[in-house]
């Protein structure tokens, strides 16, 4: 009796209702062909490389984008010698959108506060996955905003 009350709960249990929020991105149907880049350029070319592997070239939707993006890095606090102990690293990107006569804006900003290491070395390629992650999210946001324009 007790292995099957263990059964039933386990059922019930994992059957949590869980769904991905960024499904189906990859069979998206539009183009997208970026007009003009200013700002950051290790942003913007994290982005339009991420941003091709949504584009469907075969598709008639087009969006034409420019993309405006600063990163900047700011000390948070300091430590007994003065060194920065804490960071804030932020990315904002603007997106000016222009799909058949239409023209539309879409602004993300993302944030991170990190601690500074020792290492210059390390630090370097820590905040260069901290770009890409950020660039990420920020790029799975514009195409659900994309996929939503009717």
């Amino acid at each position: 009796m007790k292995n099957y009350l263990l059964i039933l709960i386990f059922i019930f249990v994992s059957n949590c209702g869980y769904t991905a929020v960024y499904k189906n991105q990859e069979t998206v149907n539009f183009k997208i062909t970026l007009q003009e880049m200013e700002g950051d350029k290790s942003i913007n070319n994290l982005v339009k490389s991420k941003l091709s592997r949504f584009s469907n070239n075969e598709s008639e939707n087009l969006y034409k984008i420019k993309i405006n993006s600063i990163y900047s890095k700011s000390v948070l606090s300091r430590d007994a010698t003065g060194k920065a102990s804490n960071l804030k690293l932020s990315t904002l990107i603007e997106f000016s959108i222009n799909q058949n006569e239409k023209k539309q804006k879409f602004s993300f900003e993302e944030n991170l506060n990190i601690e500074n290491l020792s290492d210059s070395y390390e630090q370097n390629k820590y905040e260069d996955i901290v770009k890409n992650n950020l660039v990420t999210t920020i790029v799975e946001e514009l195409i659900i905003k994309l996929s939503l324009i009717k």
